[in-house]
């Protein structure tokens, strides 16, 4: 990148890409998702330039990107964790107060650090994120507990949140078979459910089912084709 001039900003991207996709599919296989790492790399150098592109020309990133600006606020979801009990081990974890800096006072950063293992524990880590950013739309990212334990979860967020898009994300924790019995009855409960089933663990249930085919039963929406690792849209 050094001695690139701005202007090829599209072109330093790609080789970017490309040079990680390559070591990629040397470490770890064709068709590998792993290279997710790299990928978060890049774009965070990409980030980067198109904000210094950006300053140079006078006009915020947005104008830089496809058509132009579109609108002007996107609604935007929060994100919520299982955590584990930081107190349970020597390292030095961030211990949570009711307070960030000199900012206000807040259960959230409190709750944010404490242990949250229960849906119980999920649903109010999204009360106070509710309250403190006023996010109206959740996702959990799960591939931490069972995969029953993670739709209870999911279930009582909808409970408490029925306007809300709730979405899961078990980061392809679960068998293919898993994905389709946890989530076959969530229809208006769950938004969709992220990378249910990894292409390496799809085929662990008692069929297989490539990730570019459709769930039996299943009917994707119009506008949708299901590409390889695709979410599911629960409708």
């Amino acid at each position: 990148m050094l001695g690139q001039s701005l202007g090829q900003l599209r072109g330093v991207v790609a080789s970017l890409h490309a040079r990680g996709r390559s070591a990629d599919f040397e470490d770890f296989g064709r068709g590998s998702w792993t290279f997710e790492l790299r990928v978060n790399a890049v774009a965070a150098l990409e980030a980067a330039l198109l904000d210094l592109q950006g300053q140079f020309l006078g006009v915020p990133v947005v104008d830089l990107l496809g058509d132009g600006r579109q609108r002007e606020q996107v609604e935007v979801l929060g994100y919520l964790f299982f955590i584990g009990d930081g107190h349970a081990t020597p390292l030095d974890y961030r211990r949570g107060s009711a307070r960030s800096g000199g900012g206000p006072e807040h259960d959230w950063y409190r709750l944010r650090d404490q242990a949250a293992m229960t849906p119980q524990a999920i649903v109010e880590q999204a009360q106070a994120a509710h309250d403190r950013y006023g996010f109206r739309d959740f996702k959990l990212k799960g591939g931490v507990l069972p995969g029953a334990q993670e739709i209870e979860a999911v279930s009582a967020l909808h409970a408490a949140f029925p306007e809300a898009r709730t979405t899961l994300d078990p980061n392809g924790a679960w068998s293919l078979d898993e994905a389709i019995r946890l989530c076959r009855d969530l229809h208006g409960v769950l938004a969709y459910a992220g990378t249910p089933a990894a292409p390496s663990r799809a085929s662990r249930g008692a069929r297989s089912w490539p990730s570019s085919a459709t769930p039996p039963g299943y009917r994707w929406p119009p506008t949708w084709s299901p590409p390889t690792g695709a979410r599911w849209p629960m409708r």
